[in-house]
């Protein structure tokens, strides 16, 4: 989802590397997108203007594009009546045979073990949380822990590093770069990825998929054993498939289903306040999602 200040950014670093103070340093840009999706979080809409004259005046740069409509739906095109249900949600303009067709989705708190293994979605992030939290404390299946390992670089007084590496403990998964603190991992939850890692590959933040089986190692310096490589099953044949064909040889020694991907650690640097230190977290890029928010879940296509 990029907003105004997003597309904002990508005309300034366009024009930093391109060398030119044309539009988008003069790359031919092309934008695909959903106009009914929600408002990007903190930020306005990518063809609003960043002034108090956003109803009068366009985004300078969104009109420069020129509008091609795609009028034909292909997600839902086999069940046409449920795909206008959906159109006329988005435009606020719903029939009462659409509403009823919705209400036939209700299912009751009694029958909801029918569908186990759908995708629940919420309004917030506490609720995604609380219902996450629940789901992997039911599961009776191998479980570990995921601990992130922050370091700092950079020259300062030991108890300044100190203060930056708590600082840093305290952020959002948000602001460390989709990389969580701790992680719960339990074999067969639904696990997504929260970083760009390979998007040629599919391995991009959004990616969804059950955890299978968890690879272990020893720390050097304190001989404890820790969660080193996960495998995943995502819910996409495609994603991960570069990823799997580097391990083919490991697979194969040791029998390990090759529709499964390979996930390790990966390191980001994370911004502080601090202008001596950088601090560098290293984790695996998922978080269980047995649930996500209404946001997270636009553009995903789930079997239930």
């Amino acid at each position: 989802m990029v907003g105004f200040t997003m597309f904002q950014q990508v005309d300034a670093r366009l024009q930093q590397i391109m060398k030119s103070k044309a539009p988008f340093g003069g790359v031919s840009v092309i934008v695909l997108g959903d106009f009914n999706q929600l408002r990007p979080v903190g930020d306005k809409y990518i063809f609003q203007f960043n002034n108090s004259y956003n109803a009068l005046v366009d985004n300078p740069l969104w009109s420069l594009f020129e509008l091609f409509e795609l009028t034909e739906i292909m997600r839902q095109k086999d069940d046409k009546t449920f795909a206008i249900a959906l159109s006329n949600l988005a435009k606020g303009m719903m029939t009462l045979e659409d509403i009823n067709l919705l209400k036939s989705r209700i299912v009751s708190t009694e029958k909801l073990e029918a569908v186990e293994d759908a995708i629940r979605i919420f309004r917030s992030n506490a609720e995604v949380d609380a219902y996450n939290t629940k789901v992997l404390a039911s599961l009776n299946t191998e479980g570990a822990t995921a601990n992130a390992y922050d370091f700092c670089v950079g020259d300062g007084l030991a108890s300044i590093k100190e203060k930056v590496l708590s600082n840093v403990k305290n952020l959002k998964t948000t602001e460390t770069y989709g990389l969580p603190l701790k992680i719960d991992l339990k074999v067969g939850a639904k696990y997504m990825m929260t970083v760009n890692m390979d998007t040629e590959d599919g391995l991009v933040n959004g990616a969804c998929g059950k955890l299978i089986m968890i690879d272990y190692g020893k720390l050097q310096k304190t001989n404890e054993i820790v969660p080193c490589r996960l495998w995943i099953k995502f819910n996409e044949a495609k994603t991960g498939r570069k990823a799997r064909s580097n391990f083919q040889n490991v697979m194969r020694n040791r029998n390990i289903d090759l529709s499964l991907t390979p996930i390790e650690p990966v390191t980001r640097q994370i911004n502080t306040r601090s202008t001596n230190f950088k601090v560098e977290r290293k984790q695996f890029p998922v978080v269980p999602c047995e649930a996500m928010t209404i946001y997270k879940s636009q553009g995903g296509t789930y079997e239930k």
